[in-house]
C-alpha cells in the first residue's frame, strides 16, 4: 500500500513538472521539437510576401504568395537559452519566445520591439536546410509584412 501511494505521488509530480494541464499554454509537445543552436545567425530575406493584406495571423502563409526580392535585408539573430529566445538584433531590435513546433518547424512569437506583435517561424527542409519566415503583425492590417529567406549560422573562426 505504501509503495503503491508513493508510485501515485511521484507521477502527479511528474505530471506537474512537465506541465500538462488544461491551463498550460506552454506544455510541451510530445516528441522532438526542431531547435535553433544557440549562437549567431543571418536570415538574408529573398522573397516578400505579397498576399492579402485581410489574412488572419492565426492562418498559415503560403510559399506561391511570395515573390522574389534582389538584395533585400539581412537580419542577425541571436538565439539562446537552448533555443527557445531568439533576438533579431539587426537592423532593428526585436524579441521573440518558442510558443510551439514540432520536428519540421518552429514557433517564435514577438514579445517585444513591435506594435502589434509579430511571428518567426523556422521550417526544417528535407536536405537539413533551414527556412525562416519573419512575420509583424499590424493594428489596421492584421498582416503588415512577411519575409523569408534561409538561414545560415555564423561560425566563429578559430584564432
Amino acid at each position: 500500500m505504501r509503495h503503491a501511494l508513493a508510485l501515485v505521488l511521484a507521477l502527479c509530480v511528474a505530471a506537474m513538472a512537465l506541465g500538462e494541464g488544461p491551463n498550460d499554454a506552454r506544455a510541451p509537445t510530445a516528441g522532438p521539437l526542431l531547435t535553433l543552436a544557440d549562437g549567431a545567425w543571418l536570415l538574408p530575406v529573398d522573397r516578400v510576401w505579397r498576399g492579402s493584406q485581410n489574412r488572419l495571423p492565426s492562418t498559415p502563409l503560403v510559399e506561391e504568395e511570395y515573390v522574389p526580392l534582389q538584395a533585400g535585408p539581412v537580419y542577425r539573430l541571436e538565439v539562446s537559452g537552448d533555443g527557445t529566445r531568439i533576438v533579431i538584433a539587426e537592423p532593428n531590435r526585436l524579441l521573440a519566445e518558442q510558443t510551439e513546433g514540432d520536428l519540421r518547424h518552429a514557433v517564435y512569437e514577438m514579445t517585444e520591439g513591435t506594435f502589434s506583435g509579430g511571428r518567426l517561424i523556422v521550417f526544417a527542409g528535407d536536405d537539413g536546410s533551414l527556412t525562416a519566415e519573419l512575420t509583424v503583425f499590424g493594428s489596421g492590417l492584421p498582416i503588415l509584412s512577411s519575409q523569408r529567406g534561409t538561414l545560415r549560422r555564423v561560425r566563429r573562426r578559430s584564432p
